[in-house]
């Protein structure tokens, strides 16, 4: 397999991993909702296999969102039109993680002092 494909489908699984950890779902969570195998989703996650567009579909629908975004590998353009998606995914990120959390809140309440103070 060409070096491009292998960079490719490794981006692929990483993107679809990152949505699911935002979700907070485990890979046999997003396989059964999926309706796909726990394997199938491992070896996708891990770069290993090619994946048909149809399981990326169904992948994406049930990640709550479209193959097109599953397919840029990001979601900036999603947070540019609205920051609030942003924030509701560092909470999803943070919620099991409450030292993140806490250095989260410290760090955002120094921000907020600071533009204060600049006003």
């Amino acid at each position: 397999m060409p070096k491009k494909d292998t960079s490719f489908l490794k981006k692929l699984g990483l993107e679809i991993r990152r949505r699911r950890k935002i979700k907070g779902w485990s890979q046999e969570k997003l396989a059964q909702e999926a309706e796909l195998t726990f394997k199938h989703v491992s070896k996708i996650e891990r770069g290993l296999t090619i994946p048909g567009i149809t399981t990326v579909n169904r992948l994406a629908n049930a990640l709550e969102t479209s193959l097109a975004e599953i397919l840029e590998f990001t979601l900036v353009s999603k947070h540019k039109q609205n920051p609030r998606l942003l924030l509701e995914e560092l909470l999803g990120l943070l919620k099991n993680h409450p030292n993140l959390l806490a250095e989260f809140a410290a760090r955002l309440i120094d921000e907020l002092r600071k533009s204060i103070r600049a006003t």
